[in-house]
């Protein structure tokens, strides 16, 4: 299979899921769009990179079209049957005193999140400040951390999921205090995904409660977001990166950041393919899927488990890359073809979700928000198998309803 005809695949599958439901936000809109934005800047030949293979490219387009009739099999489902009971007995729109108690923790968050990137960057002595900064957090990564850096890492994305769920009460002084909050940890946090979840999150909350999911509708509404987001991730590259052996490269400063931007954007993909071809060298690789889980077994002697490392090992594609797509992890564990089927029972999920969201329902359009980020970042890493990423902001939504109506009840008791 030629790269062309791969594209021209998924671009039937992208027209044909827009004209199912109309909608930039649904799954194998996204799905299907991002990897032909791959396919399409590979064959540009920008940078120089390792061919893809006919076998690679066979497990993209099944995937997409397995997304896809997963997803379109949510629909199968009886609205009556696929409503969770999950109702929303609180209104926050007047609860102003709750929304002051939440952004007072994260601006207390947010200021050890900022002295621990200056504690980080102190350590090294060559660089730009958050390139130090980055380096010495990917050093300590795999050292213990004491109980109160551990506890930080784990809901440092507590006040984007604030600024989401404030969204949806409207843009007010509470929003854009929570946004900023997040920003900043974004920023402090030296890398990029936080600031795609931020900015993913904000956008697929705006379009959806604008109801401009059309097309031209939402390209209108995303173009600015996506401007910022570019432009911060372009900033960051001449910031927290080591760009000294670039220095060749034609186009000075512009020729750096597209060099940047089309490896983190292709790479993956080219990563994904030395895998597929040398299978045979991860046959005794770790479980990474369910590695939660099999920790969780291991400390409780039930069964033997040695987790991967944090940090993936490096290919070279030319250039080194560890990341591997969405496909690496669950084809390493589970084999191609079950990794193509677990792909459209994500892609049915999602759908499950986009479903219940795109009905109003705040629990709903909350979650899916946050879930166009690993969408997103198909073509990047795995962040689907994240179970925390799931437990953190629905740990985050309770906490915040049980203070509202703590404050009802005793608002009802003093009545």
């Amino acid at each position: 299979m030629s790269l062309f005809l791969a594209s021209f695949i998924l671009s039937l599958l992208l027209i044909t899921n827009y004209r199912f439901k109309r909608s930039v936000l649904y799954p194998p809109f996204i799905f299907s769009g991002m990897w032909l934005l791959v396919l399409i800047v590979y064959q540009l030949n920008v940078v120089e990179i390792d061919k893809i293979h006919s076998r690679t490219l066979f497990i993209i387009i099944g995937g997409a079209i397995l997304f896809s009739i997963g997803s379109a099999s949510a629909y199968l489902i009886p609205k009556s049957k696929s409503r969770l009971e999950f109702k929303n007995k609180f209104s926050n729109k007047n609860n102003k005193k709750i929304k002051s108690i939440v952004l007072l923790f994260l601006i207390i968050l947010m200021s050890y999140i900022i002295h621990s990137t200056f504690k980080n960057a102190a350590m090294g002595n060559d660089g730009a400040f958050l390139e130090r900064a980055r380096l010495a957090g990917v050093e300590n990564i795999t050292q213990k951390r004491d109980i109160l850096t551990f506890f930080v890492e784990h809901i440092s994305r507590w006040a984007t999921y604030a600024a989401v769920l404030f969204l949806l009460d409207g843009r007010d002084r509470y929003f854009w205090i929570a946004t900023g909050i997040a920003f900043v940890n974004s920023i402090f946090s030296t890398g990029r995904t936080e600031l795609l979840l931020l900015v993913a999150a904000l956008t697929g909350i705006e379009i959806m409660i604008a109801n401009r999911s059309k097309f031209l509708l939402a390209v209108k509404m995303a173009k600015w977001p996506a401007i910022i987001f570019f432009s911060l991730y372009i900033g960051l590259i001449f910031s927290n990166k080591d760009i000294s052996t670039l220095g060749s490269l034609e186009g000075g400063a512009a020729g750096i950041a597209l060099y940047f931007l089309v490896t983190y954007l292709i790479g993956p993909t080219a990563a994904l393919d030395y895998v597929v071809m040398h299978q045979p060298e991860y046959i005794n690789a770790p479980m990474h899927t369910f590695k939660f889980l099999y920790n969780l077994g291991s400390k409780l002697n039930l069964l033997s488990y040695t987790p991967p490392p944090t940090l993936d090992t490096f290919v070279y594609i030319p250039f080194p890359t560890n990341v591997y797509t969405v496909y690496k992890f669950i084809i390493v564990d589970f084999g191609v073809t079950s990794s193509l089927v677990i792909v459209g029972i994500i892609g049915f999920l999602q759908t499950v979700l986009y479903r219940r969201a795109v009905t109003g329902e705040r629990f709903f359009q909350y979650f899916y928000a946050l879930t166009l980020f690993p969408l997103v970042m198909v073509i990047f890493d795995d962040h689907y198998y994240d179970l925390w990423a799931y437990i953190s902001p629905l740990i985050f939504y309770l906490l915040y309803y049980i203070m509202i109506k703590g404050v009802k009840e005793l608002h009802q008791k003093v009545g």
